[in-house]
């Protein structure tokens, strides 16, 4: 956690502002007596810039400890698309197109699903067109999937009891049980698979892009038809796709 103490006279906005960034720094969620020390507020202070950030949805209880909330992650992965390392961010993408030979994708969380930032087109004639802007649901994609997987149990289980779940192929997961046993999964081996679960004859593969304190702030696929992009091909594409992922995060968090 940050370790700079509050200047008496900073306003109640900065104090938020403070309360966020500290938890930005932590490893996990912490308490309001480990907030207040770190910050230098008094405990009923801080339990008022709590009360009000929980209330908008900026923060989330786990237990007795707080953690950072939905509107957060999805406001900092809005704010990761501001960032100068974008350049190099496509640059990035463009190399890793160029090995795969299929089409490259960064996408971002929303409060509705995920939304597809910037991409790299594949110079075959026959490709699965998602244009920058598209927003495709989190439980049927694999770019959502990872979503899903960076959130804390509590998250997952209650934005799981919210989803409509559309049957959009064969192969679409429709049940909540089916989803939390296939991100299980996603978490254990760290990528995930859209194997025709939104488009017929469509494949993708996605592993998340995290800051250093390991924070979710989107996606980077790869997607491709399954008669020339297999599953095969998806896993071999693997390495480069962590290595690209690993690559971002560089030029998006470094100093």
């Amino acid at each position: 956690m940050s370790n700079s103490r509050l200047d008496a006279n900073a306003s109640p906005n900065m104090r938020m502002l403070l309360v966020l960034e500290a938890l930005s720094r932590s490893d996990g969620p912490v308490t309001i007596a480990d907030l207040s020390d770190k910050i230098g507020l008094p405990k009923p202070t801080m339990h008022r810039i709590v009360k009000t950030l929980l209330s908008e949805g900026f923060l989330e209880k786990q237990g007795q400890q707080i953690a950072i909330g939905k509107r957060t992650l999805v406001l900092s992965a809005n704010m990761t698309l501001k960032n100068e390392g974008n350049l190099v961010r496509h640059t990035i993408m463009q190399r890793l197109a160029s090995k795969v030979q299929e089409t490259v994708n960064f996408v971002v969380p929303t409060e509705t699903g995920m939304v597809y930032t910037d991409r790299i087109e594949t110079d075959w004639h026959f490709r699965v067109m998602l244009p920058v802007g598209t927003g495709v649901p989190f439980y049927c994609t694999a770019s959502g999937k990872t979503y899903l997987a960076s959130l804390r149990r509590a998250q997952l289980v209650r934005l799981c009891e919210q989803i409509t779940f559309t049957p959009h192929t064969h192969n679409t997961i429709t049940d909540a049980h089916a989803l939390l046993e296939n991100i299980k999964q996603i978490r254990r081996q760290g990528y995930a698979i859209d194997d025709e679960e939104l488009y017929q004859d469509m494949l993708a593969i996605a592993v998340p892009v995290v800051t250093p304190q390991n924070h979710y702030c989107g996606a980077l696929a790869i997607h491709g038809p399954k008669q020339r992009f297999s599953l095969d091909r998806a896993l071999a594409s693997l390495p480069d796709l962590q290595q690209a992922s690993r690559d971002i995060c560089d030029a998006l968090f470094s100093d």
